[in-house]
C-alpha cells in the first residue's frame, strides 16, 4: 500500500494506492501537468517475443513472470506490445507514452494528465 500526498493547481491531494510497482510522478513545471511513470515489471530477458510471426514488447504493471500469464492483448500502435489484462485494464483510456531502456526494449509507460 502506497500513500502519495501532492499538490496539483494549488490543491493538495492524497492518492493510495495498492500496487507492487514502482510509480514516480513526473511535474512538468512549464505545464503544470503531473504525468505517473510506472515501470515495466517483466524481466529483462522476457521483455520481447514473438507471436503469429511477429515480434512484440512484453508489458505489464503487475506480473513478474511473463510464463504464468495466459492471456495477451496485442496493441499495434505506435509499436506492437503485449500486454496482460490487468495492465490494459489499467491503461485503458489513458494518453500514455512508452520508454525504452538502451537495449530497445520497454521499460516503463508514462500516463500523461490530461487536466
Amino acid at each position: 500500500m502506497y500513500t502519495f500526498l501532492y499538490c496539483v493547481y494549488n490543491y493538495f491531494c492524497i492518492c493510495t494506492i495498492q500496487i507492487n510497482t514502482r510509480i514516480r510522478y513526473i511535474n512538468n513545471e512549464p505545464s503544470k501537468q503531473m504525468s505517473i511513470l510506472i515501470e515495466n515489471q517483466i524481466p529483462p530477458e522476457q521483455r520481447f517475443t514473438q507471436k503469429d510471426g511477429s515480434e512484440f514488447h512484453v508489458f505489464s504493471t503487475i506480473v513478474t513472470d511473463a510464463t504464468i500469464v495466459d492471456e495477451w492483448r496485442a496493441v499495434h500502435s505506435p509499436c506492437k506490445v503485449l500486454l496482460d489484462m490487468e495492465t490494459v485494464s489499467q491503461l485503458k483510456n489513458k494518453r500514455i507514452e512508452w520508454h525504452f531502456d538502451d537495449d530497445k526494449t520497454i521499460s516503463a509507460v508514462e500516463i500523461k494528465d490530461e487536466s
